[in-house]
């Protein structure tokens, strides 16, 4: 699922390891959810293509998914 939102008049604070926090403006945030595992090769590759195409990218978490059996 990708959901895009407006950003341009709201500043996003960045921090890594190079600055103690800018704020920066974009046009635009894209929020991508998808099901795959971190140590999977292809999520990997997946996102490493998407830093190529943009100046920020951050993961928001990985959680594992429920297999419980329905009731």
């Amino acid at each position: 699922k990708i959901e895009s939102r407006p950003q341009r008049n709201r500043p996003l604070r960045v921090v890594d390891d190079s600055n103690l926090g800018n704020a920066k403006y974009f046009e635009y945030l894209f929020y991508i959810d998808f099901e795959a595992s971190m140590a999977d090769p292809r999520a990997q590759n997946a996102l490493a293509e998407l830093q190529e195409f943009t100046n920020f990218l951050r993961v928001l978490g990985s959680y594992p998914m429920d297999i419980s059996p329905p009731i």
